[in-house]
């Protein structure tokens, strides 16, 4: 016989298998960590997507549905035990079933006090609702557990959460127009306008997502730097505001020796010229300048874009509060895209 210390050593596993490995779940003892237990194993049977799992932890967790999750002397609570439930019932394939449970576990978790673990719930229902095609309701889900995290300092699922609802929120927009007149289309809404120089402006901007464009341009075509020259040109030059000046002194000499109605004739025109004098000097005496073209092309563009959106709004509200939340206007004007991205398909041939 070959002695034990020389007997072939027996075949290494693919994987490593622990102890008690294939053992009946239903045969663990229980113990103060054994709901815990059941718990972590049905969250990892729903990350990792293990149906089998799942069934197997299942029926075991559904006894205690009504309990909270709370380890050996209960040091720390999970929520509530609807909440691995439900996450067993997405591994499982049953959205709707997940969704009633994940809605259960939110109230109960939410009626324990624990902040971090109802939001992480809520994200749990809302990826049972985006299977059962609610994305709206989801979204409004993951909006609130995102919202809670920021609150709470969880960076991370704050960003997770936000991520993911833009995702199941994106929609997709398009534009078109021929001249006279302008379609916005957004899923099944429809809105359309006249052609008006505001709704050329916003067009610019929302097939330009996140990128500043300055109002100058948008009102001209022209770079502000080309038009700045004319904003430091004074309304009178030094020649006609001495000679303003000078015949202001000159009038006032002749209405202090006129009488009756030649006098009144003089200060007429001081009165006029003394408006000039006003109207091209500012406090102390310091000139005015022409008004400066940028600020000239943010007003008129932040009307312009205003009537376009008021257009818009009245033909489909929905659409028009969509764009108006998203655009800014200003020296610099910018489309900040939410969960629509917008597009101009070419005309087919």
């Amino acid at each position: 016989p070959i002695p034990d210390r020389l007997a072939p050593a027996p075949p290494v596993p693919d994987r490593p298998v622990a102890d008690g490995a294939g053992r009946d779940l239903a045969a663990l003892p229980e113990s103060s960590t054994w709901l815990a237990g059941m718990a972590a194993l049905a969250e990892a049977a729903y990350l990792l997507g293990d149906a089998d799992l799942a069934r197997r932890v299942y029926p075991l967790l559904e006894l205690y549905a009504a309990l909270p999750v709370m380890p050996s002397l209960a040091i720390v609570c999970l929520g509530s035990a609807w909440r691995p439930l439900g996450l067993a019932a997405l591994a499982m394939g049953e959205p709707r079933r997940a969704a009633d449970h994940l809605a259960r576990a939110v109230e109960a978790t939410r009626l324990l006090g624990n902040r971090p673990i109802t939001a992480l719930t809520q994200a749990d229902l809302a990826e049972a609702l985006i299977a059962l095609g609610d994305r709206e309701r989801a979204a409004d889900l993951l909006r609130e557990a995102a919202d809670a995290a920021k609150d709470l300092d969880m960076a991370l699922r704050a960003e997770q959460w936000t991520a993911r609802r833009r995702q199941i929120s994106h929609r997709e927009g398009t534009v078109r127009g021929d001249g006279r007149t302008w379609i916005f289309t957004l899923g099944p809404r429809r809105a359309t306008v006249p052609d008006m120089v505001g709704v050329r402006h916003l067009v610019t901007l929302l097939l330009n997502p996140g990128t500043p464009i300055s109002a100058l341009e948008l009102a001209t075509g022209e770079e502000a730097a080309s038009m700045a020259p004319a904003a430091r040109q004074p309304l009178l030059d030094d020649q006609a505001l001495a000679a303003y000046r000078e015949h202001a002194r000159r009038l006032m000499g002749e209405i202090a020796e006129a009488e009756g109605a030649a006098a009144e004739h003089l200060r007429a025109q001081l009165d006029i010229i003394m408006g000039e004098l006003r109207a091209a000097t500012g406090k102390g005496g310091r000139r005015r300048s022409f008004a400066d073209p940028g600020e000239r092309a943010r007003t008129a563009v932040r009307k312009a874009v205003k009537r376009a959106i008021d257009e818009i709004t009245a033909a489909d509200p929905e659409i028009g509060r969509t764009i108006a939340a998203s655009v800014t206007t200003g020296t610099q004007c910018v489309y900040t895209p939410g969960d629509v991205t917008w597009s101009c398909p070419r005309p087919t041939p």
